[in-house]
């Protein structure tokens, strides 16, 4: 969800299962900077290390997540997973190398000022009408129901969340409304 769709991946490679090279769920659509970092793999010591969106079934527990670290001039972001306690070990790994090797977390980072500076537009928009307190409820169900639409783990959703669950966020708003 970062980049638009404009290819398809060939989960198995082609070049090594070419029965498959056709076959509907061997294409996976991923934008062409996800299909040049996975490139032809998908597994590695015998595991796999990329998810197949198709056929794995993600857990409707939240993985990932964002530190802030909010200073006057810039809000710096570091995603992450965190397993939890009912989730399986191997799923984990495996969400882990897909977030790994397809680099989802410095490219969720790189593309955070995007997300953060419309969030800042849209509370300062409407804080004019409302409270704050009602302005953070309205992002967090607008994300909340983004999250029901692009997945639980939507980064863009996380992110705008963990902003305004975030006292340091909020103060910095408050003083850009003076």
């Amino acid at each position: 969800t970062i980049n638009g769709i404009n290819s398809f991946d060939h989960y198995l490679p082609k070049e090594e299962y070419s029965e498959f090279s056709v076959n509907p769920l061997n294409l996976i659509p991923c934008c062409t900077e996800c299909n040049g970092h996975k490139l032809v793999n998908w597994k590695e010591n015998n595991k796999r290390i990329f998810l197949n969106l198709y056929l794995d079934k993600l857990p409707k527990d939240q993985y990932l997540f964002v530190d802030l670290t909010i200073n006057t001039s810039s809000i710096k972001t570091h995603f992450y997973l965190q397993k939890q306690k009912n989730m399986n070990d191997n799923l984990f790994n495996t969400l882990y190398e897909h977030y790994k090797r397809l680099h989802l977390f410095e490219r969720f980072s790189k593309n955070s000022d995007e997300v953060i500076s419309s969030l800042d537009n849209t509370i300062l928009s409407f804080v004019k009408q409302l409270s704050i307190k009602e302005v953070i409820r309205s992002v967090e169900e607008t994300s909340n129901r983004n999250r029901s639409v692009f997945g639980y783990n939507y980064w863009k959703s996380i992110l705008e969340i963990t902003l305004v669950d975030n006292f340091e966020y909020i103060d910095r708003i408050k003083k850009l409304l003076i």
